[in-house]
């Protein structure tokens, strides 16, 4: 007859292979969800180059015009969204391969009257 300390000392590889069936079982969700979100926008187009980049300026870009608490919003806009040039970069990326690109810059100023909009919109309601 076993003791209780044996018995459950029994039972301790079917708990440990437990855990580690549902660990995998996690990782390989966490990879199919990234695959997913990866691949949901018709799975051939590819991440804008440039994305992980920081560029704190841009080639003719003068972010001096913007008041300074609207130019961190910016650029982080400009280093993350695809230019609408169809080069399949950032638009801070763009304007640093292409300064003449003339997209990159009307979507430079897109970005910056739609942030300045929303700030007046937000301080006319007080939420500033």
């Amino acid at each position: 007859m076993r003791s209780h300390s044996q018995k459950s000392s029994a039972k301790k590889p079917h708990a440990a292979r437990s855990v580690v069936l549902i660990l995998a079982a996690m990782i390989a969700a966490a990879g199919l969800f990234d695959w997913f979100m990866l691949n949901q926008s018709g799975g051939n187009q590819k991440a804008p180059l440039g994305r992980g980049v920081s560029y704190q300026e841009i080639p003719g870009l003068d972010l001096s015009t913007l008041p300074q608490e609207a130019r961190a919003p910016v650029l982080l806009r400009l280093n993350r969204e695809e230019c609408p040039c169809g080069c399949n970069m950032t638009v801070a990326h763009c304007r640093h391969v292409d300064p003449k690109c003339q997209t990159s810059l009307e979507a430079f100023q897109r970005i910056s009257r739609t942030l300045a909009a929303s700030r007046d919109g937000a301080a006319g309601q007080g939420r500033i």
